[in-house]
């Protein structure tokens, strides 16, 4: 015949239940089989249905030199901290999106109210990054809407490579350009004087390591795109221009997407 206040717990299996609304009352019984009263009833919505939304990581977006813009899946970075956008469909009151780096959680994308997302990734966010961002490496993010119960929708995987080791060795070289334009064509070497505008460059490289590419330098200025190499250590590069009339000096370089360069050519000059 105590009256002091006891407290209780009870862990209901609810496996099998059809999502809905569930009302729990409980009553003291005594040994004897008598009961007390019926508490007021406890109500529950059982909800196990994942959100019908959809949602994609579709891009990054480094803003670290030398290549600047917005990259895919798979692509290589020197952006340790790059900003991530996706898009989302079938939003419902209470959902929001989650950002998970190799399954470890980063925290919420900020909507933009017209189906897109970002997530700023930011130093020492979350345990998966280190003070400076994301490590040296390949990294995998996965977006999820997540609704008011905890049940989740998740993307497919998005992968970035963060490489910051800049690239060594190697040679590179600019052999000849070729003029496709007026009474003269053919392949000229460097010092010609040409009518073309825009001249084909073609020229050499060696010992490239994988993901090295080779950039196109007019004077001190890095024009756009990349050499096309041909895969027998030859490399073509399309001035898109137009040059102006005057000495035009152009090196090529070995680089990466760390940002740094390795070997320089020669400098290449027509007229």
């Amino acid at each position: 015949g105590g009256s002091g206040q006891l407290s209780w717990s009870f862990t209901d299996d609810l496996a099998g239940l059809a999502d809905g609304p569930y009302t729990y009352t409980a009553r003291v019984v005594s040994e004897t089989g008598g009961q007390g009263a019926e508490s007021p009833g406890y109500s529950i919505v059982l909800d196990t249905t994942p959100p019908p939304g959809s949602l994609s990581i579709t891009s990054y977006l480094d803003d670290v030199e030398p290549n600047v813009g917005e990259f895919g899946d798979g692509s290589s970075t020197n952006d340790t901290t790059p900003l991530l956008l996706g898009t989302v469909t079938g939003l419902e009151q209470g959902d929001r999106v989650l950002l998970f780096l190799g399954g470890e959680p980063l925290g919420p994308a900020v909507l933009d109210g017209m189906g897109g997302w970002s997530f700023q990734i930011r130093g020492a966010a979350a345990l998966a990054l280190g003070p400076g961002g994301l490590s040296e490496g390949r990294h995998t993010f996965t977006a999820v809407i997540e609704d008011a119960a905890g049940n989740r929708t998740t993307s497919e995987p998005f992968t970035l490579i963060v490489d910051l080791t800049p690239p060594t060795g190697g040679s590179v070289a600019i052999t000849y350009f070729t003029d496709d334009v007026g009474p003269v064509t053919g392949d000229f070497p460097s010092g010609a004087v040409t009518d073309d505008t825009t001249p084909l460059l073609n020229g050499t490289v060696s010992g490239l390591n994988p993901g090295d590419y080779v950039l196109i330098y007019q004077g001190a200025t890095l024009l756009p795109g990349r050499a096309v190499l041909s895969g027998d250590g030859t490399w073509t590069y399309a001035v898109t221009g137009p040059l102006d009339e005057g000495t035009h000096i152009f090196p090529a370089v070995i680089a990466n997407d760390a940002g740094g360069e390795a070997a320089r050519s020669p400098e290449f000059s027509l007229t």
